[in-house]
């Protein structure tokens, strides 16, 4: 193992042991129960991490997919550049760091039989944002959002609670904004501010750029020049969009509200033609 892969690992905010709540909707946005994870991440001697996931899907996911997710998978993760391999034999697939404490997967569960994209967000270095999708190939079987803590900081499974809508909480939010190439590399990196008016609208103003975002049936994004036209939709404390402009630029955005702690993160892609263009992460605090 290299020096750099070294500091990769040891640095890696997700190691030790987390207490996990799951929350399994079904692609309409329906609550179906939640799925409780003690979840491991152990540095290994041959600078693998060996992730082991406890699995208990609550009795309302008996006829659910979801509830067969359950046992005790094991697999291996590999720090690969900035880049983690998931090496089997439980999962197969690939994540990719945009942020500090921010990352997205995809791969397979090839025993469990479904495919999936994951994410995971930490808002606070104690407090994780998690969740993803699990796929029959392109059909979505359950879009799962939830909350880990680190077993030193709790004794018993984190929850989401409270308000699932960000203006529900408060009407002014600010943090950190980071800009991201899609090689990784940190473009831009400041103090971010967001305002929320009574009828849901927002504004996100960083350094000389100002989004205003306007959700009613669909959603509409305008900054100085440009104006995305897309569809949004909410499911449980998560807020996902995907947004067009009519010269082939698009906007895919994903929110995850933690209300009870005052935490937002938002996470925004941006496509030209569908090439990936620049990532951009934003952490927020309620004020």
């Amino acid at each position: 193992m290299t020096n750099d892969q070294r500091q990769n690992v040891s640095s890696d905010k997700f190691l030790g042991a987390w207490l996990v709540t799951e929350y399994v909707y079904n692609p309409n946005g329906r609550f179906m129960g939640t799925i409780h994870q003690r979840r491991e991440l152990e540095q290994l001697d041959n600078g693998n991490i060996r992730v082991i996931q406890h699995c208990h899907p609550d009795d309302r996911l008996a006829e659910h997919p979801m509830g067969r997710f359950t046992g005790t998978p094991v697999f291996e993760l590999q720090v690969d550049g900035r880049y983690r391999r998931y090496l089997g034999p439980a999962v197969i697939g690939t994540g990719i760091p945009w942020s500090e404490g921010v990352m997205t997967g995809s791969g397979v569960w090839p025993k469990f039989g479904y495919n999936f994209r994951s994410f995971g967000f930490l808002a606070t270095p104690t407090r994780q944002l998690t969740g993803g999708k699990f796929f029959n190939a392109t059909e979505m079987v359950a879009n799962i959002v939830g909350v880990a803590m680190p077993e030193t900081e709790t004794e018993t499974y984190p929850e989401l609670d409270g308000a699932v809508f960000a203006n529900e909480v408060s009407s002014i939010w600010q943090g950190s904004y980071r800009l991201v190439s899609p090689s990784g590399e940190v473009l831009q990196e400041e103090n971010c501010e967001r305002r929320y008016a009574e009828n849901g609208r927002w504004r996100d103003v960083i350094s000389e750029q100002d989004y205003l975002f306007d959700i009613q049936e669909r959603i509409i994004c305008r900054n100085q020049s440009e104006t995305y036209i897309g569809i949004a939709k909410q499911t449980g404390w998560m807020l996902e969009a995907e947004l067009y402009e009519k010269n082939g630029r698009s906007l895919h955005i994903q929110e995850v509200l933690d209300s009870s702690f005052g935490n937002l993160v938002s996470l925004r892609h941006w496509y030209q033609d569908g090439e990936l263009e620049r990532v951009e992460v934003a952490k927020l605090k309620a004020v």
